[in-house]
């Protein structure tokens, strides 16, 4: 090893978090602008204390849009809308299209890419905006008001221009986060159902955590509003908080505010003409008297001035105020308006005997549990990954259940694409289930377990779907091991007026589930509550010692009593939430796209939204849908192979979602099962990838990365790169090659090698400058090949200083790729598996 010869050590990194303020513009505040949104006087006055905030720990961005040219409300590289302007869920079956000429056709989908609907601000043409076109440039409407103007700090702050409707557009934002080592971004702005949109869109994409303010989101259709953030909040996993649940999370009281604003919507005199002509106030000039904003460009970040460099100065904690001590009823109140703030309170913490949600939910501590009951489900549960909308959940999971005789089983229907298969109860499960049958009065024959490997696994905020959940019967959840903290809110309902006041306010609770606890959910609470664990993002001093215990981890054993059933061998399902509603009727199972598959989703989505679902006019008449499947999985066998070759196939197989097992090679596939292409193992790397049927054999771990890769960008090709698209002129078989002598070159101790090493190295920062992975915005095998040969070169005792010394761009990547999810999840399985 070249350990000698190669110093210092990786540093530890702390990520930080940033806060997004989008289009708060004079165009989108004032009641004069060419596309008022009138909602946003009820928050203006909230973003200068957010900010200051966000000032003292992390990144404070704000952001203007500026038309430059009619942009596509459709992203026509990956699909799906920038801007939503639909009401409600899309519906796929149209009427059968007319005929028409090649020319027409493709007139008619240049047209698609374009709307005139006036919330697509950006698309709009000269004839639909009659003379009020948004956004200009050096326009009054274009430039921040008064109190936005003066919230800004321009020594602290960055200052962004867009063109696009997303701010992760222009590259040199999303480099700039990376580069401060941001991984979670709070949002907050206008228009919801457009640039906050397809802002949170780009986000997801590229690994971040998105968090939206939701009493800080401007709209002008609450239709719209609603669609948009059901799919930011179903499909992107997008989290939901309001300004005064932040405050009271990051742990501060009120702070002082910038300045004392009156009512933004009815400012008058010299503040308006400010905001009129777009003037700033001379102590946010730059030299040549523009205001301090950064226009990154459409290229990238090839050159140094195309990240906006900040002077980062001590921030004084902001002046604390006495909170006042929550009252009955007074529970995360969003703010009515901008002159009555409200003063933060301290969320209700809710223990035994609380009144917790609706009144009919309630948390029990020590159950009468085996002593070892965490240790023993920790070994005997088969826990495998599950996943929704084709990314993996953050977590580990299993499925356990009552088998009959004839083998039928219950089925707990629910948003997701696949679902483990399920075990008969377990030893140790099944006596937990007795004891909290006990508890309930009521039987129990499904139980979801899930194991949260530390703070940073979670659970999106979500109600049960109840379509085949026992009417009457309650959900419960049994908690072993460390403490996580259930957030509780009340859904933001249709039904409900859209303006902030005391009586409509959204309600927040906070459960905590220490080792052994048993939390009750009523079916009333369910309809009316969303309930989700959040990340915590603290750091191991701030926690307290049952937050620490079984180093960190947490097994949660959630319990139902299903009323519909399905018999694998028969292939039939039948109960109350199918269309047969009994065994000797059982219907068909039905699988795929169909209308009942779109039907039974859109009802899904109803009930995560609406606090008086109609169960009967939704769920009665049944679904013969199985929505989700359980896929078989390929069998991966190491082999000899080395680490590095072990971790990058495990990486490639997990970042594009295809199931595999580990499996020794004591039992390899026979001849006659095997593809007869398939060529021998390499002498010294007999790692074999077996499809599930065992068909087709894939031998070496070049073999096994192309193949990933081929099937990958045949599954995911919008997220996934193009296997035959060269990087610098390299093939994707040549970067591998590249990787191999790479990896040859670090692991041969000789003074010439680090030379060579020297050498590799150069070839892949050239490969990576100016982007985010080898292939760009993409994620790639060759980038899991390479990561893993760079993390042993960077994690070497004394083997950092070639990468942080003379290649500080490697040193990000590596830092960047170590924080995405399929890394922390294969190192954490490579652990268990090493104990």
């Amino acid at each position: 090893m070249l350990a000698s010869k190669l110093l210092s050590s990786a540093p530890h990194i702390a990520t930080q978090q940033a806060l997004l303020v989008l289009d708060l513009q004079n165009d989108f505040v004032r009641q004069h602008g060419n596309l008022f949104v009138s909602n946003t006087a009820d928050f203006l006055s909230l973003i200068p204390d957010l900010a200051r905030i966000f000032r003292a720990s992390g990144e404070v961005i704000w952001v203007q849009s500026v038309f430059e040219g009619r942009r596509p409300v459709v992203n026509e590289g990956l699909g799906g809308d920038t801007v939503v302007l639909e009401d409600g869920p899309p519906v796929t079956s149209t009427p059968a299209p007319k005929k028409l000429s090649k020319k027409q056709q493709a007139e008619q989908a240049r047209q698609s890419l374009f709307s005139d609907d006036p919330e697509a601000f950006l698309s709009v043409s000269d004839k639909a905006c009659a003379g009020r076109r948004c956004c200009l440039p050096n326009s009054s409407g274009f430039h921040f008001p008064a109190p936005i103007l003066a919230a800004i700090d321009p020594n602290e702050d960055t200052v962004l221009v867009k063109s696009e409707y997303s701010a992760f557009e222009t590259q040199g934002l999303l480099l700039s986060l990376r580069s401060r080592f941001v991984t979670e971004i709070f949002v907050c702005g206008s228009l919801s159902n457009a640039s906050v949109y397809a802002t949170a869109v780009d986000a997801v994409r590229h690994g971040l955590t998105v968090t939206l303010i939701e009493d800080c989101l401007g709209y002008r259709s609450s239709l719209r509003h609603r669609e948009a953030m059901r799919r930011m909040a179903d499909i992107m996993g997008a989290n939901g908080i309001t300004s005064r649940e932040l405050m009271e999370g990051q742990d501060f009281a009120a702070a002082s505010p910038v300045l004392e604003q009156p009512d933004s919507s009815l400012l008058t005199g010299i503040e308006e003409k400010i905001g009129t002509l777009g003037l700033s106030s001379p102590k946010y000039q730059n030299p040549d008297g523009q205001i301090a904003t950064h226009h990154f460009n459409e290229g990238g970040a090839d050159k140094p001035q195309d990240i906006l460099e900040t002077s980062r100065r001590p921030v004084d904690p902001p002046e604390k105020k006495d909170a006042r001590k929550p009252q009955d009823g007074d529970q995360s109140i969003e703010s009515p308006s901008p002159s009555q703030k409200p003063k933060p309170s301290q969320p209700l913490v809710c223990t035994p005997g609380d009144r917790i949600a609706s009144g009919d939910s309630r948390i029990l501590y020590d159950l009468a549990l085996p002593a070892d009951s965490f240790q023993r489900l920790r070994d005997e549960v088969e826990w495998q990954k599950m996943y929704h909308m084709s990314g993996q959940v953050p977590r580990l999971v299993a499925v356990q259940g009552d088998v009959a005789q004839d083998g039928s089983i219950p089925i707990y229907r629910h948003p997701a694409d696949e679902s483990p298969p399920l075990s008969p109860f377990s030893k140790t499960v099944n006596k937990i289930r007795v004891v909290v049958e006990k508890e309930l009065g009521h039987p129990l024959n499904h139980a979801l377990i899930q194991l949260y490997r530390d703070g940073e696994d979670r659970i999106s905020e979500h109600s049960d779907k109840t379509l085949d959940i026992v009417r009457g019967s309650n959900i419960c959840n049994v908690s072993l091991g460390a403490l996580r903290t259930m957030t509780l809110r009340t859904k933001a309902d249709a039904k409900k007026s859209t303006h902030s006041s005391p009586e409509n306010a959204r309600q927040t609770q906070r459960v905590p589930m220490p080792h052994n606890s048993l939390f009750i959910l009523g079916e009333k609470s369910n309809m009316e509550w969303l309930h989700g664990i959040r990340p915590d993002k603290r750091s191991e001093k701030e926690k307290s010692k049952e937050e620490k215990a079984f180093n960190g981890e947490r097994i949660s054993l959630t319990f139902r009593h299903i009323g519909t059933f399905v018999n694998p061998v028969s292939y039939t399902i039948w109960g109350q939430g199918a269309l047969s509603k009994k065994k000797e009727k059982a219907g068909k199972i039905v699988h795929g796209d169909s209308p009942e598959t779109e039907r039974m989703i859109r009802a899904f989505g109803q009930e995560n939204h609406q606090s008086d679902f109609d169960w009967d006019a939704n769920y009665g008449r049944g679904f013969d849908v199985v929505n989700f499947v359980t896929t078989p999985s390929l069998t991966f066998l190491p082999g000899a192979c080395d680490k590095p070759t072990d971790l990058r196939i495990r990486l490639a197989l997990t970042e594009n979602g295809i199931r595999y097992e580990i499996r020794g090679v004591k039992d390899p596939p026979s001849n006659d099962e095997a593809d007869t292409k398939a060529s021998p193992a390499p002498k010294g790397e007999p790692s074999l990838l077996v499809d599930s049927d065992g068909s087709h054999v894939e031998t070496g771990s070049m073999a096994i990365l192309q193949y990933i890769a081929e099937t990958a960008y045949c599954r995911i090709a919008d997220i996934a790169p193009d296997p035959d698209m060269k990087v610098d002129g390299l093939t994707l078989e040549e970067r591998l090659d590249a990787v191999d002598e790479l990896y040859q070159a670090w692991t041969t101790s000789s003074d010439s090698n680090v030379e060579q090493v020297a050498a590799k190295l150069s070839t892949f920062n050239s490969l990576i400058h100016g982007k985010l992975y080898i292939n760009g915005k993409l994620f790639g095998v060759d980038d899991c090949a390479f990561w893993s040969v760079l993390r042993e070169i960077v994690e070497a005792k004394d083997g950092s200083k070639v990468v942080e010394g003379k290649f500080p761009l490697l040193m990000g990547y590596y830092t960047r790729v170590r924080k995405r999810a399929c890394v922390k999840q294969v190192m954490d399985e490579m652990a268990v598996a090493s104990r």
